[in-house]
């Protein structure tokens, strides 16, 4: 009823149990046989514009853009291929499989390609081997925001 549950955070739950043994058993089995359905996270990238860390959830995608920034560049390029079982009567299924290539430039330096799903995690890493600030890294995120290809909200700290 009203008043036996309380939210204490994001992820506890006080729970006022009844009294006498038969009932508290009885409640706790049904707790446990509960069916608790967890929404997915929003896409989000946290920038610590001090240090210049950033932390993204796996929810974070990239879709195709180019971004320059100073001295660097980064291309997204995502296509998606299709797998479709050979044999008619096989029982296959058919899948889409999204391919991404992340091409990042230096003025006058070597250009490295990452393959991946679409990983923003990648680009972070790439850019950080070409030596990119932590204000390279926030504009070309803000960028990447604002031409829509970033798929996550976007907070700098």
């Amino acid at each position: 009823g009203y008043g036996s549950a309380t939210a204490l955070d994001a992820r506890t739950i006080q729970v006022r149990v009844p009294s006498g043994n038969s009932s508290q058993v009885r409640f706790l089995a049904d707790i446990q046989n509960m069916q608790v359905n967890v929404t997915p996270q929003d896409a989000k990238v946290v920038i610590n514009s001090r240090t210049g860390s950033v932390v993204m959830n796996r929810e974070v995608t990239l879709d195709s853009c180019a971004v320059a920034q100073g001295n660097l560049s980064v291309t997204v390029n995502r296509q998606a291929n299709v797998s479709q079982p050979d044999t008619p009567f096989g029982g296959g299924q058919t899948v889409v499989t999204p391919q991404t290539q992340i091409d990042l430039r230096q003025s006058g330096g070597s250009l490295q390609s990452v393959r991946s799903s679409a990983s923003l995690n990648n680009v972070v890493r790439a850019l950080n081997a070409l030596g990119a600030t932590p204000m390279d890294l926030m504009s070309i995120l803000q960028s990447m925001q604002s031409a829509g290809c970033l798929r996550a909200k976007l907070e700098i700290i």
